[in-house]
């Protein structure tokens, strides 16, 4: 069992003062101290939490991911994926951020199209120009959606 002490400072935004408050958290590990010196246990604990922070707190806030109604059969595995990669991708089709991205998409939804079309176009001019073998085989570079019929 590990024990960790920190002390959190922050200005409160309303007032402007500067603000401290100490925070006692714990651990449970199956390491013996002779395996894991103080140290080493705190530089897990941080890779921990910062693959917490910026992929699964993304994947829970951003992305809906917990609130999804999606969880039967191979879904959730899928959903999970394809926001994975979604976040690996956004990068290499110019968007400065998933938070930019988003309101892009929501301004423009039929951007989403041309999202998937750019991404595709990317990833295919990045196996073409590389030597290295690759298993990405581009299908089809457009998607044809058929017209909303008239009620």
């Amino acid at each position: 069992m590990l024990r960790l002490q920190r002390v959190v400072r922050w200005t409160d935004r309303a007032t402007g003062q500067p603000r401290t408050r100490t925070e006692v958290a714990y651990a449970i590990t199956s390491l013996p101290p002779e395996r894991a010196s103080a140290a080493e246990l705190l530089v897990r604990w941080r890779a921990h939490w910062h693959i917490e922070n910026r992929l699964h707190w993304v994947r829970d806030v951003t992305l809906g991911e917990d609130a999804s109604a999606i969880h039967l059969g191979q879904a959730p595995l899928v959903m999970a994926l394809l926001r994975t990669a979604v976040l690996a991708l956004l990068p290499y089709v110019g968007a400065s951020s998933l938070a930019a991205a988003q309101r892009d998409l929501a301004l423009h939804p039929t951007g989403v199209l041309d999202l998937f079309r750019t991404i595709v176009q990317t990833l295919a001019a990045r196996a073409h120009s590389t030597s290295a073998p690759t298993r990405l085989h581009v299908v089809a570079t457009t998607l044809a959606i058929p017209a909303a019929r008239a009620s």
